[in-house]
């Protein structure tokens, strides 16, 4: 990888942690735990964006990275940031990133 894809995936990590860091993420963790639990709360809204729709809003051409795997990544990264910026809905955005395991049976 080119040391400008490390940094626009450093980047975009670093938006995604300060995002994750608002006190509104621990509240809807609340509601969604109470709402898990049967509990009253309000009404949660999850706004489920089809594969096929992302990339007329997160387009290909956008994305720095080359790598298959890393482009994955980078493409995670930009769904969860489009999400917040734009959507807002009741997801609980963490600083989580999730890399698929890859192994082979032989």
């Amino acid at each position: 990888m080119h040391r400008s894809e490390i940094q626009a995936l450093r980047e975009l990590a670093r938006a995604l942690r300060d995002v994750s860091a608002d006190p509104i993420f621990a509240q809807k963790l609340a509601l969604w735990k109470k709402k898990n639990a049967l509990e009253k709360t309000r009404p949660l809204i999850h706004v489920g964006i089809p594969e096929e729709a992302w990339p007329e809003l997160v387009p290909p051409e956008s994305m720095v990275v080359h790598d298959p795997f890393f482009r994955k990544i980078e493409s995670d990264l930009r769904k969860k940031l489009y999400k917040w910026e734009r959507i807002r809905d009741d997801e609980v955005i963490t600083d989580k990133i999730y890399v698929p395991i890859q192994y082979s049976v032989s």
